[in-house]
């Protein structure tokens, strides 16, 4: 599986969705399950994925699925594996 599909997978079970609906687009508050309790459930799900520990920044910045794959860059992950 590649990062990117572990990506789309922590977002598909920390949020109870199918996976055909993590594309891009896909931001904050924009469908019922991601809302502030579904974003700290996103966060600890992309955290033990990955095994990092988010900073309080990150955690507010994150605001979509795109923003998510940026934030990963910074903790040195690489999605193109």
């Amino acid at each position: 599986m590649s990062t990117e599909e572990k990506l789309k997978a922590a977002f598909s079970r920390a949020l109870a969705i199918p996976g055909r609906i993590v594309t891009e687009d896909l931001s904050y508050q924009s469908i019922p399950e991601w809302d502030s309790l579904g974003h700290l459930t996103l966060i600890e799900e992309i955290e033990c994925t990955f095994d990092i520990n988010i900073n309080t920044n990150d955690v507010l910045a994150l605001t979509s699925y795109a923003d998510a794959k940026k934030m990963l860059a910074q903790y040195n992950i690489d999605l193109k594996n």
